[in-house]
This record gives C-alpha cells, sequence and structure tokens, in this order.
C-alpha cells in the first residue's frame, strides 16, 4: 500500500531547466548599480557602462548582472517561502498585525527584485497582491497587473494563474485565450483547467467529452495527477469510448503517488466492484480509508456507508455501529461537500431512529434540511412524533 501522503514534489510542480532559465530572466538594463545608478539611464546619458562599472566597482557588467541575478532568485524564494508562512499563519487566526509586517516585508524585496525586470519576482508580486493584497493595502487589480507583467515576461506559471484569475470571475473567453497559450507552452494545468471547461461546457466552449479527454490526457501526462483521475473517470463510465494511456490501476497509482485522495476514492470503486481489477475488498477499505483521513467528504461518507449495518452490500462482514457513527459524522462537518454532509446528516438520522433517539434524529434530520434534503423534513416530524411517545410512554411509567 502507499503512504497515506506524500512528500515528493508533484510532476507537474517541476520546473524544466528552460522553465528555470526562463522564469528568472531579467533585462540588465533595468539593473540598479551598487552606487543606485540604473544602467539604462546610464546608457541614455552616453556613459560606457562597462568602463563605468569597472573603475567604480572594479568588476564587469557581466558579472554585476550575475550576482544580481543570484541575490534575486534567493530573495524571491524566501520571499515566496515566507509568504506561505503568513498564509498558513493567518489560517490558524493568529495577530493580523504580525502578518502585516511580514507582509510589508515580503512586499519591498520583490519590488526592489520586480522593479529591475526580475520575471519570477513579478510573478511573485502578483500573486501576492492577489491572495493578500487586503491585508496591507492593496488590491487584486495591482496584483493582476503585475501577472501580467510576468505574462509578458513569459513566465512559465503565468497563463496559468491569469486564466484561474479570469475563471473566478467568469469571464470564459478571457480564461481560456490565456489557457490556451500556456496549453500551447506545455502547461499541465492551462490542459486540464481547459479540459475542465470543455467538461462541463462554460461561456461559448460547448461541452465535449471527447475534447475534454484529450486535454486531460495531455495534462495527465505532463504530470498533473487531477487530470490524470479525471481521465480515468470518464474512462470508467464509458470504456468504449475512451482509450487509456495505460492500465487504469497503474494511472491511479501514479496520482496516488502524489498524494491525490480522489486517486484513491477511485481506485477502492475499482477493487470494490472488480473493474479491471479483481474484487478485493480488503484493498478497497484501506483506500477508501486513505483518502477519509485526507479529508476527501465522499471518502468518509463511503466509509460510514461501509459500516452501516443498514447498507445491503459486499462489506456484509465489516458493520460496526460506532465505526459507522464516527465516519458519518466527520463527513456532516466536512465543509468541502454540501451533498455528503446532507447524506451523512441523513444516515446519521436514520440511526438515530434505529437506536431510540428520536430527539437526536430530529436534529439530525433538520440538518439535512438546510443542506437541501426535500425528505428530511418529513422525517424530522415523524422522529418527533416517535419522541413525544417515547415520553408519554416514560411518564406512565
Amino acid at each position: 500500500m502507499t503512504n497515506t501522503s506524500s512528500s515528493r514534489t508533484a510532476r507537474w510542480l517541476r520546473e524544466s531547466v528552460a522553465q528555470h532559465s526562463q522564469n528568472r530572466l531579467f533585462d540588465r538594463d533595468f539593473l540598479l548599480l551598487p552606487d543606485g545608478q540604473r544602467v539604462k539611464d546610464l546608457r541614455l546619458a552616453g556613459t560606457d557602462v562597462e568602463t563605468y562599472c569597472l573603475e567604480r566597482f572594479d568588476t564587469s557588467l557581466t558579472d554585476l548582472a550575475e550576482s544580481a541575478r543570484r541575490a534575486f532568485e534567493r530573495g524571491t524564494d524566501s520571499a515566496a517561502e515566507l509568504l506561505g508562512r503568513v498564509m498558513g499563519a493567518i489560517k490558524l487566526g493568529e495577530p493580523g498585525l504580525i502578518h502585516k509586517d511580514h507582509l510589508l516585508s515580503i512586499e519591498h524585496d520583490l519590488l526592489t527584485y520586480a522593479q529591475q525586470d526580475y520575471a519570477d519576482a513579478k510573478m511573485q508580486l502578483g500573486l501576492l497582491y492577489c491572495s493578500m493584497g487586503e491585508h496591507f493595502g492593496h488590491s487584486e487589480k495591482e496584483g493582476l497587473a503585475w501577472l501580467q507583467k510576468a505574462f509578458n515576461s513569459k513566465h512559465s506559471d503565468a497563463p496559468s494563474e491569469l486564466g484561474n484569475y479570469y475563471l473566478r470571475r467568469g469571464q470564459w473567453d478571457k480564461a481560456a485565450s490565456y489557457l490556451r497559450k500556456g496549453d500551447r507552452q506545455k502547461c499541465a494545468q492551462c490542459a486540464f483547467r481547459l479540459a475542465q471547461m470543455h467538461h462541463q461546457g462554460v461561456g461559448s466552449i460547448e461541452r465535449n467529452l471527447q475534447k475534454a479527454f484529450k486535454l486531460y490526457s495531455q495534462a495527465s501526462m505532463r504530470g498533473y495527477p487531477e487530470a490524470t483521475v479525471e481521465m480515468v473517470e470518464l474512462f470508467l463510465t464509458d470504456p468504449y469510448a475512451f482509450r487509456l494511456p495505460g492500465a487504469p490501476e497503474e494511472l491511479l497509482r501514479e496520482a496516488i503517488a502524489d498524494g491525490l485522495p480522489k486517486a484513491m476514492f477511485w481506485l477502492a470503486d475499482m477493487f470494490e466492484n472488480g473493474l479491471h481489477v479483481p474484487v478485493d475488498l480488503n484493498e478497497s477499505i484501506a483506500l477508501y480509508k486513505q483518502a477519509a483521513d485526507l479529508g476527501l467528504a465522499g471518502a468518509q461518507l463511503k466509509m460510514g456507508n461501509i459500516y452501516d449495518k443498514s447498507h445491503r452490500d459486499a462489506f456484509t462482514p465489516y458493520k460496526d455501529l460506532e465505526l459507522a457513527v464516527h465516519w458519518y459524522q466527520l463527513a456532516a462537518n466536512n465543509r468541502e461537500n454540501t451533498e455528503a454532509r446532507k447524506r451523512a446528516y441523513l444516515a446519521l438520522g436514520d440511526i438515530g431512529m434505529t437506536i431510540g433517539r428520536y430527539e437526536q434524529a430530529r436534529l439530525y434530520y433538520q440538518n439535512a434540511v438546510h443542506f437541501g434534503s426535500v425528505t428530511a423534513d418529513r422525517l424530522a416530524a415523524r422522529a418527533a412524533r416517535y419522541r413525544d411517545a417515547q415520553q408519554r410512554g416514560e411518564g406512565e411509567k
């Protein structure tokens, strides 16, 4: 079995040598020399910059530019790492003032490098303003401007970030334009997002499962694990319409190695139902549990079903009321998936009715109503009648 998490970097996140070089380019005309003079300004003034550097700094412009590029790379990487820590701290609800100081420090460093035309600093500054700008007086519009500058510098991540930006705003055609440009540059995420657009049908893009499958395949080949799962899922729904580049189990195992819970879920389903693999309920449960432990709401709901005695299925030897309740409660409290929450509350209500805890069942059913159940109102009323009858019986005793 594969471990429940992976420490490896997913293949699509690994920069190629060409991408690394491209993302860290800068125009040395924008370089600030040690005395604060900009190379471009000296050139415009008619200064021989090579001679200037040798006389003032006892080194060549080429060496100064290379030293600056290395400093920009280190500084940008450090700023991006610190930003990740700050975002994590904010999610934990720590005091905002400390975060603002950190954000201002990150901004200062990135601006210093971006204003000297360093491509990756433009990219990171755009992400900083788009994700955290509201915490220290900046707007998404400023972030978008820097992302566009990174795109103009041919940063490999810029098409996908701009595509995602416009996807979030429902500007489908603009999103697709950037994503297509990224796909032509072999961007895995761009191919994946385009595939989703063709899969769902949005804006002027009509729903086309064959195009979606082709794009999922391209993204999968570039190492994007979510694309692999979507590709296999389409294959499982219609094996005659789609042809996989490998065995579905092997493809999902590769996505599992990237730590993707949804891949664990679908491989578990295959082992449960004997789809392209032999039936193996122990393997199936282990994979469902892996996905559930990683927080996949559908897997938590499924674990509840596996242990729930009311579910007549192949998992009969595994039934356990306490474990069923445990997993249903996790699914019911998982904000990731409204449908899973609704079904979990319905299941908990049914268990409450079975064991005679009618008031508890009523409350669970009411929660199911909140998440969209059209039958839970009636079930809650029934639970209330049973509760009232139960209380009257206890009073007579």
